[in-house]
């Protein structure tokens, strides 16, 4: 079935590039060609992640009803604000050489577009909510088999997510994680037990378990606020093999000789990093996944545009 999606998609792409060329110019022709190039290459992730969760022609069909409301909606929204901001763009123009002159200088109309702007993302926001508070609604009526595959397209998804977010802004886990591998060489025997176990308990996604959560739910009920030692021995075996695996590696970089861990520093961290992702993906409740889901495969900017390939057909 997926072969077929993704075979159908392309043979519509190469369709639509061929016929396309020879009614235009040759420049138009190329920048109609991109754009439907790069349409299509956002659309495909999104028809997998419908393909895989196995969505029936009905289904498909509420879901690109819903998505269609969700879009009139925000429209509706927006429409009010749009002849006023392009006066304003216009009017922005005209003062372009006063900026020129004074790069800090602030116009009133930049105020005015910001605050046009802030209260229609507010509003955008708040229909997206409600979209999809109704969409989870629906999707939760699967059946157990097509929730089961919905899940795993979600932690795949968050997964991904998580992991491109390692490698933004120059500044990463990794980064700090080799700085506390370096921190954890250097502690006084006692101190390093207590701080090994608990960083391989985050590491390994003991924080984000139900036994975490139930840990501190009885320290509060009890009063106690002591700083503890240990962990609390988790219940998922899962999870507390990733911790043991996290410790032992952290009892590894603790007798590594200085020549062994410089140069294998980066690569322990970003293992632990991967691992730590992992956990936590794993850990992730129903309600996130399903936000997930709902926000990368069914609200996507691209999604009606999937929907309707995948249950009416491509044009």
């Amino acid at each position: 079935m997926k072969s077929f999606l993704a075979g159908g998609v392309i043979c519509s792409l190469l369709a639509a590039l061929s016929s396309g060329a020879g009614a235009q110019t040759a420049g138009r022709a190329a920048e109609a060609d991109a754009a439907l190039v790069e349409r299509m290459l956002e659309e495909l992730p999104i028809l997998r992640g419908l393909n895989e969760v196995g969505f029936t022609r009905d289904q498909g069909t509420e879901l690109l009803r819903l998505v269609t409301d969700h879009d009139t909606r925000v429209l509706g929204v927006r429409k009010p604000n749009t002849p006023r901001l392009k006066d304003l763009a216009l009017s922005g123009r005209k003062e372009l050489p006063r900026v020129f002159k004074d790069p800090e200088l602030e116009l009133s109309l930049d105020l005015t577009q910001r605050r046009l702007l802030s209260d229609e993302t507010g509003k955008v926001t708040a229909e997206k909510r409600k979209s999809a508070t109704a969409i989870i609604k629906f999707i939760q009526s699967l059946s157990p088999e097509q929730t089961e595959r919905l899940m795993g397209v979600a932690r795949d998804k968050l997964l991904e997510q998580r992991l491109y977010a390692t490698t933004l802004g120059g500044f990463t886990p990794t980064d700090q994680l080799q700085r506390e591998l370096e921190e954890m060489r250097t502690l006084p025997p006692q101190e390093y037990q207590r701080s090994r176990d608990w960083t391989a308990f985050r590491m390994g996604g003991g924080m984000n378990s139900g036994t975490m959560r139930r840990f501190i739910e009885q320290r509060a009920a009890s009063g106690d606020r002591t700083r503890p030692d240990r962990p609390p021995q988790v219940d998922d075996p899962t999870i507390r093999s990733r911790i043991e695996t996290a410790g032992r590696i952290l009892d590894q970089v603790r007798t590594m000789s200085p020549a062994v861990f410089e140069p294998r520093k980066r690569e322990l961290s970003v293992q632990l990093s991967r691992e730590s992702q992992i956990a936590r993906v794993r850990a992730a409740s129903p309600e996130e996944l399903y936000e997930v889901f709902v926000d990368q495969y069914v609200l996507h900017e691209r999604s009606y545009g999937a929907l309707k390939a995948r249950f009416v057909g491509v044009e």
